[in-house]
Parts: structure tokens; C-alpha cells; sequence
């Protein structure tokens, strides 16, 4: 599961959201986000974990809460500028290792 995929999956409660925190600060860090993107991205993070719980309660299918996972991915790197982007693109792996427990 990519970074996103864990970011936005289900299960951690408050050690995803501690996972997120340890997430954007290597962002604000590693792609010198500006306040605005930063709260952008918590927005965004926020509604698809509101629509996520709701489709879930809906008992939607699966496929409806990747879509909706993808979209937020798509959302969120519209904030990025391509600097940004390729950074993030650079340090992936490094994002993903924050989320799986990493450092």
C-alpha cells in the first residue's frame, strides 16, 4: 500500500492520526509548505476520512472508497507546485516509511 493508500486506509485511529502529524511535518519540512497548503491538505484529508466512515456506514463497496481516496490524491497534488512535486516524488519512500511506523 503506497503512502496515500496508507494515509487514507482504515484501521489506526489515534496512531494514524499521530502517523499523519509525523507525516505533514516532514512535508512542511522536506517541500517548504506554506501555511495554506498545509491546511489545504488537512481539509482534504479530513473530508475523505468524513466520506470514507460514510460510505463505510453506507456499506458501499470497496471500489467506491478507492475512488474516493484517489481523488483526494488527485486533489491534494493540485496544492503542490511542480518543484514540490518532484520532491515528493524524490522522497517517497521516505513518506511512505513514516507511515508504516518508520522514521
Amino acid at each position: 500500500m503506497g503512502i496515500f493508500g496508507k494515509m487514507f486506509g482504515g484501521g489506526g485511529g489515534n496512531q494514524q492520526g499521530g502517523k499523519f502529524a509525523q507525516l505533514i511535518e516532514a512535508w512542511k519540512t522536506d517541500l517548504n509548505l506554506t501555511q495554506e497548503q498545509v491546511q489545504k491538505i488537512r481539509e482534504a484529508a479530513k473530508s475523505f476520512r468524513e466520506e470514507r466512515q460514510q460510505l463505510k456506514s453506507d456499506g458501499s463497496d470497496r471500489s467506491m472508497i478507492v475512488a474516493a481516496r484517489q481523488k483526494v490524491m488527485e486533489q491534494i497534488g493540485t496544492y503542490l507546485d511542480d518543484n514540490q512535486k518532484q520532491i515528493f516524488k524524490t522522497n517517497a519512500a521516505k513518506y511512505d516509511g513514516i507511515m508504516h511506523g518508520g522514521k
